[in-house]
């Protein structure tokens, strides 16, 4: 709150999971003094952006901007006096002035606006028209009737980059960056306590420090092995291991998602991890240099490791930091021949299949259990069936000697994009998913912009440059509605 007073805008980076919505809405919750009359006083705001339709504009924004403000002042502002009813923003001085309004209903306080972003990404990129981010920065660092009286928290992970490298609005030049990085041992002990706090305290705090080493004190991974330990019913420190052989298996997906998202700078010293452990500066330049990569931006690598959660900075060396991640790391470290605009989308659509695999799975066997795969097959018909059995058995041909890879049994990886809408929309099965969209139709159309650039880039075709950025934005959607419904990461 400190630095979105001072510099007007926060980049708040963090991972998957990391706690950024956590922190957001910590900070929109704090009390307010009971009687700020005649003082200046910042309301956070906190701001859902996944609330936003898929096809949303400008406009969209900024509304629920005002609208959210509204709310705040009516929860948090003793005696407000709301304005009259305000009709759809049209135009930033239309926001302004509705700001304006707001802000006069305050019994006398001076009050300036906070807006804390949740996902962020939804109004970053390519979404919106080119002058969008204009608008952003005309509002905190231009000639604005709302100067010095609205600040914004972009919280986000690498896509707030976006914010820095942008030339002619360059909005992150000007914010103050923070990243949420790991918690402490003493915190996981708290959480621990909080959790576990039945047992003696010696048995859960033997439990928060073993809990600790294996995530390297990431906050998602941490709570969530904390819970699969508090589910098992007689609990001692032997517990710990075996429990995190089964989260580390059903959180897997969550790590692919977390090695995909690196940048192509980051990707490289990651890899000099996996190799290391432990990687002085000098080491990580050289490793940058000989990938003809910026050696300025290894401050940013450094960052970039830390909050997404797999590193940790000691002294001048970055040590690989979660044995849960890097345990299962060297599954991830080979990329694909392509362009790296093609290979970006190619991963979140990879992402993208993997968490609807995850979702249908889920649904299918908390609907119809044993008989989970029989209705699948029922679904999909006979042909595709056996087909789909054909794949699986050719799978486990191509590892003789190592048997079955790790997963490799279930039957959903060896689906298609098509099939998994298929089993979703059938009208059977559409009430398990449809609270996740606003209709069929939104789903049907994501699919569609989806499936012909996964199915040209599964065989090696040119993709045109507009269907991979509508591709890039239906993706980052869907991943976005799977991760907010606790889909993605609970493989």
């Amino acid at each position: 709150m400190r630095s979105a007073r001072d510099q007007g805008c926060v980049l708040l980076f963090g991972g998957r999971q990391s706690g950024k919505s956590t922190a957001l809405k910590h900070i929109a919750h704090q009390q307010i003094p009971n009687d700020p009359s005649g003082q200046l006083y910042y309301l956070p705001v906190y701001v859902d952006l996944m609330r936003l339709p898929y096809d949303a504009g400008p406009w969209d924004f900024f509304s629920m901007l005002y609208q959210c403000a509204l709310d705040a002042c009516k929860l948090n502002v003793a005696s407000y006096r709301p304005p009259p009813a305000q009709h759809a923003v049209q135009s930033l001085d239309g926001f302004e002035q509705a700001a304006q309004r707001l802000r006069s209903g305050a019994n006398q306080i001076d009050l300036r606006f906070v807006f804390l972003l949740d996902e962020s990404k939804r109004v970053i990129g390519d979404r919106f028209p080119r002058g969008f981010h204009d608008n952003i920065f005309h509002l905190l660092y231009g000639d604005s009737k709302l100067a010095g009286l609205c600040s914004i928290v972009f919280a986000g992970a690498q896509e707030l980059y976006r914010l820095c490298e942008d030339d002619t609005s360059p909005i992150g030049s000007r914010a103050a960056k923070h990243c949420l990085t790991t918690l402490s041992a003493t915190a996981m002990r708290q959480m621990a306590e909080g959790m576990l706090g039945t047992l003696e305290s010696t048995d859960w705090i033997r439990i928060a420090d073993e809990v600790h080493k294996l995530t390297g004190g990431h906050a998602g991974l941490g709570s969530g092995l904390l819970r699969l330990i508090g589910r098992g019913g007689e609990i001692s420190g032997a517990v710990v291991a075996p429990a995190a052989v089964q989260f580390r298996h059903e959180r897997s997906e969550l790590f692919h998602l977390w090695s995909n998202s690196l940048t192509k700078e980051a990707r490289t010293v990651h890899d000099g991890l996996l190799r290391h452990d432990r990687l002085d500066r000098e080491e990580m330049t050289e490793l940058l240099r000989k990938g003809d990569l910026p050696v300025y931006r290894l401050d940013r690598i450094v960052d970039e490791l830390q909050y997404v959660g797999i590193a940790r900075l000691e002294g001048s060396s970055l040590v690989a930091h979660n044995r849960l991640y890097w345990d299962q790391a060297s599954y991830y470290s080979d990329e694909r021949e392509c362009s790296e605009r093609e290979r970006s989308v190619w991963k979140l659509i990879e992402e993208t299949e993997i968490g609807l695999r995850t979702l249908v799975r889920q649904q299918f066997t908390k609907k119809w259990g044993r008989d989970a795969d029989r209705t699948i097959e029922g679904v999909l018909g006979r042909e595709a069936w056996e087909k789909i059995i054909e794949n699986r058995d050719k799978h486990s041909k191509s590892y003789p000697l190592s048997g079955l890879p790790s997963g490799a049994t279930e039957i959903l990886n060896y689906t298609y994009l098509g099939q998994l809408g298929i089993l979703m929309t059938w009208k059977k099965s559409w009430f398990l998913f449809q609270g996740l969209f606003r209709d069929l139709r939104e789903f049907q159309d994501i699919l569609r912009d989806i499936t012909p650039v996964r199915n040209d880039g599964a065989h090696f075709r040119s993709v045109p440059e507009q269907e991979l950025d509508r591709c890039r934005v239906r993706c980052v959607d869907l991943l976005a509605i799977l991760e907010r419904n606790g889909r993605v990461s609970q493989v």
